[in-house]
């Protein structure tokens, strides 16, 4: 049943794109473009996964770290709506593909890594595992999922899936493991934070000493803006050079 209503929806779908298309008094001509049509939509559809071939690309590349993790349980389907439930039992197959997102402000785990089926939460990479892939994600790395087994009931499944991933190596010159390197850029942030704040706190001093006439300490304030300002400067290069060398991924600006 299910192959035939996808294979309804890519006739739908070449009637649309052949509406684009020059229309023929040619009956035959028409039906020849359809097809091909159908026939395009279905070499994309079995077209080989763009991040699995980059990862066997880099598999013989001594500049990538590739690997594979198998048979991770996702965590937290017991709470998901049944709407959600729905949508695994007819989309939900083996070797489908699933997608991994970053979630580095959830409250309960810095860690976190969301999975997803067609954009759906579906639930976790589970805490065992997440640290890893999620230093994964945050260097970058090319990383494909596919559901490997599915057990249990329609109303509570369990979903495991495989993970394969090509990631840079490390430059020469760094040092640090990439935990050290996190929570340096971490510090760097918060220094960089204050930064900011100091100069906005010497900003409003030089103005409220601007419009009281008090010249000299309107001065000392707007010379210690400057020195903030540049200490903003200097650190925030040597932050991005920082995350540069260990291909890390900061939402920081």
């Amino acid at each position: 049943m299910i192959w035939f209503i996808g294979f309804i929806f890519l006739i739908v779908i070449a009637f649309f794109i052949s509406l684009f298309k020059e229309p023929s008094n040619d009956s035959e001509t028409y039906v020849g473009d359809l097809q091909q049509n159908i026939k395009e939509i279905e070499e994309v559809l079995n077209k080989k996964n763009y991040k699995l071939e980059l990862i066997e690309e880099r598999e013989n590349d001594e500049d990538y770290d590739t690997g594979i993790l198998e048979n991770i349980e996702v965590a937290g389907i017991y709470y998901l709506p049944n709407i959600a439930l729905d949508e695994i039992e007819i989309y939900g197959k083996v070797g489908k593909e699933l997608w991994l997102e970053r979630e580095p402000r959830n409250k309960y785990d810095e860690n976190a890594v969301r999975v997803e089926l067609f954009s759906r939460k579906i639930g976790y990479v589970p805490r065992e595992e997440a640290e890893f892939v999620a230093e994964l994600m945050d260097r970058y790395a090319t990383v494909y999922c596919t559901i490997s087994k599915i057990t249990g009931s329609k109303f509570l499944p369990t979903i495991y899936f495989n993970l394969q991933y090509a990631v840079r190596k490390f430059d020469k010159e760094a040092t640090m493991t990439f935990k050290e390197a996190k929570e340096k850029a971490v510090e760097m942030e918060k220094t960089i934070k204050n930064y900011r704040t100091q100069q906005k706190r010497q900003k409003t001093t030089a103005d409220n000493n601007r419009v009281l006439g008090e010249k000299k300490r309107e001065e000392t304030a707007l010379s210690k803006l400057e020195k903030f300002k540049e200490a903003e400067k200097q650190l925030l290069e040597e932050y991005n050079k920082h995350c540069s060398l260990y291909n890390m991924y900061r939402d920081f600006e």
